[in-house]
């Protein structure tokens, strides 16, 4: 008892000191960011406003005690790309795509990530006035359970089959050489939603085989061998070279999530996360526009972060800006946008006027030849429906994260509860980033496409297991019913010996074999 108690004073401390240091790390970015800049704007409204919203940010994460989850995810999102990246381009001048903003949309933009972050906090720590609420959500959260002793060994097997057949069907697709360079390994939304979609799919699908496999493990060997198979074709078919960041990042930390106990509670881990986002991140953008061969790191230029920010990659806020200038000249669209993601489905080819993307409409109405841009889910609320838009879009956002935590972390907790919901939630607390920087319909379909995988898998074991069980009970009710005809008082006896059969004679009254 006394080193359980020695080990939970040690694990408090260890975080105590993780929450410190990532304090620090916080601040030290500010501070470089400001003092490393050449000629640094002064400090004014704005900036202060940014400071705040980075102030909300931390305070979101470190209030969450959880070892990940999508609101925690969600609040990264919003320290790096809604408060960082914004301070070090605002500080530095820096306008991403060369589009001039004035302060005048720089502090509106402020403003409206400020009521977001605050409506946030408030919908997702909102409790529920409805009674056995909690009870209804587990008794849902139940009834997607899979499996309670885990799956057959010919179901693992299979799954990893399916991890080696994704391999091959994506060689088939696009070519081996191509599944390591990513400038050939591309398959366009614009092309084609549908094989962007089979693209996606064949990528996610021995990511998810493989998070079931490590989620079903019992210790044994042959168990770990068919996850190390799923997790080779994972990294075949997800190459960090060839695949876009936020895609890796989704698959490789969503493995590492899956594989995590949930018991596990560390700060570290949130440490770790902000050097990934601080660090990782920016440098695997060398892979973005080249090859293998032509790839040259030149770490210096990763040495300063307000530089490292001061690229199109954190251009969120900036677009949240820009969205809010559209909105001025041209007005709300009143859900418009919002068409080209529910019928995502319809091909251009048949719907010419389908809606575009937010990104390309605000980008290409403000004269930008360049709209592979970002549109954070900030800025689809506001080309909706103004300020309202954002405020529903958070009502709508926290309520469902705050559903889908509360889920895995309070009515799924035994690992042994192999349940769509344990399967897939590693992944959506990484690819909420992606998502939050939008634009939604890209986001929405690469959901989609990460989670079908699962989905298709848990439907087919689903059926095995309940054909199963089907067989079980029919020949449990064959064996009842034969033991109710041998005990029917009409055939003269109830379970025991009637005085007409003895071990005298070894047969009963209706006995007619002839003696010998």
């Amino acid at each position: 008892m006394a080193q359980a108690g020695k080990y939970k004073a040690d694990l408090t401390h260890g975080n105590a000191l993780a929450s410190v240091a990532i304090v620090a790390v916080i601040i030290a970015v500010y501070l470089v960011i400001y003092f490393g800049s050449a000629s640094p704007k002064s400090l004014n409204l704005i900036t202060t406003l940014m400071l705040f919203n980075g102030v909300l940010a931390s305070t979101g994460i470190l209030s969450d005690q959880r070892l990940f989850s999508i609101s925690k995810m969600h609040w990264y999102f919003q320290l790096v790309f809604m408060s960082m990246a914004p301070f070090a381009q605002y500080i530095n001048g820096y306008y991403p795509s060369s589009y001039l903003i004035s302060d005048d949309y720089f502090l509106a933009a402020c403003l409206i990530v400020l009521v977001w972050n605050i409506c946030f906090l408030f919908f997702y720590n909102a409790r529920s006035s409805r009674k056995g609420t909690k009870r209804r959500r587990s008794g849902k959260v139940k009834n997607f359970v899979l499996e309670e002793k885990g799956l057959s060994l010919s179901a693992k097997r299979l799954l990893a089959f399916a991890a080696v057949v994704s391999f091959l069907l994506s060689v088939a697709l696009i070519g081996f050489d191509s599944m390591f360079v990513k400038a050939e390994n591309t398959v366009s939304l614009d092309s084609s939603t549908l094989s962007f979609i089979v693209k996606k799919t064949l990528s996610a699908l021995p990511a998810m085989a493989c998070a079931i496999l490590i989620l079903s493990r019992k210790g044994k060997s042959s168990a770990y061998l068919l996850i190390v198979i799923a997790l080779g074709m994972t990294i075949l078919v997800n190459f960090p070279t060839s695949t876009t960041r936020y895609w890796m990042g989704t698959i490789f930390c969503g493995l590492i999530f899956a594989f995590v106990k949930k018991e596990t509670s560390t700060r570290w881990a949130d440490f770790a996360i902000c050097l990934v986002l601080l660090l990782v991140f920016p440098l695997f953008y060398i892979f973005k526009y080249n090859t293998l061969d032509t790839a040259v790191i030149d770490f210096s230029s990763f040495l300063n972060i307000a530089d490292t920010f001061c690229s199109i990659d954190y251009d969120a806020f900036m677009l949240l800006s820009r969205t809010i200038q559209y909105v001025d000249t041209n007005g709300l669209s009143f859900g418009y946008q919002l068409i080209n993601i529910i019928l995502f489905f319809i091909p251009r080819s048949v719907w010419p006027g389908k809606p575009h993307p937010s990104n390309i409409v605000v980008a290409s109405s403000q004269g930008s030849t360049f709209t592979n841009l970002s549109c954070p889910i900030q800025a689809e609320g506001y080309i909706n429906f103004g300020v309202v838009g954002v405020i529903l879009f958070c009502f709508i956002v926290a309520r469902f994260v705050k559903w889908l935590d509360s889920a895995y972390w309070d009515s799924a907790r035994s690992r042994d509860s192999l349940s769509l919901l344990n399967v897939c939630y590693p992944f959506l607390a990484v690819i909420v980033i992606y998502i939050s920087r939008g634009p939604l319909q890209p986001s929405f379909i690469q959901t989609l496409a990460l989670i079908l995988p699962a989905i298709v898998i848990f439907f087919l074991l689903k059926r095995e297991a309940v054909e199963e069980s089907d067989v079980v009970k029919t020949s449990v009710k064959a064996d009842d019913k034969r033991k109710a005809i041998g005990t029917n008082p009409q055939n003269g006896h109830h379970g025991h010996l009637s005085p007409a059969f003895s071990p005298a004679n070894g047969r009963g009254s209706g006995d007619t074999r002839s003696e010998t």
